[in-house]
């Protein structure tokens, strides 16, 4: 249906990435996926996409974590999540994109840099 509806959009003579919220969030989604590690790879981890929903995963020896990454506006423009890895718990997550595509992601006071897909 979003297809369909772009298709109609742009016939109009419209950019359909900015009358269509979905679209643009799929673009935010895409530019977010990947490889991420830390400074000199002491720590690495994963940004997928599930379903339109990113999960935060990493793993240390045997054990494999998976978080869904909560934004904190459904149109995820400011770049900012939350993952709640105990009850009660909430640990912001924030990444940032600057103009030539580079990515970081930041946990707490960690940066990850995006290194592939």
């Amino acid at each position: 249906m979003p297809i369909f509806t772009g298709a109609l959009i742009a016939m109009m003579g419209k950019d359909p990435e900015k009358e269509i919220p979905l679209f643009e969030v799929r673009k935010r989604i895409s530019k977010l996926t990947g490889k991420y590690a830390t400074y000199k790879n002491i720590s690495k981890g994963s940004v997928v996409d599930k379903n339109g929903q990113l999960y935060l995963e990493s793993k240390m020896g045997d054990i494999e974590t998976s978080y869904p990454l909560i934004p904190e506006t459904p149109t995820m423009e400011n770049y900012r999540f939350h993952v709640v890895p105990l009850p009660g718990g909430r640990i912001p997550v924030e990444f940032t994109v600057d103009e030539s595509g580079k990515v970081d992601m930041y946990i707490e006071r960690n940066r990850y840099h995006r290194i592939g897909d």
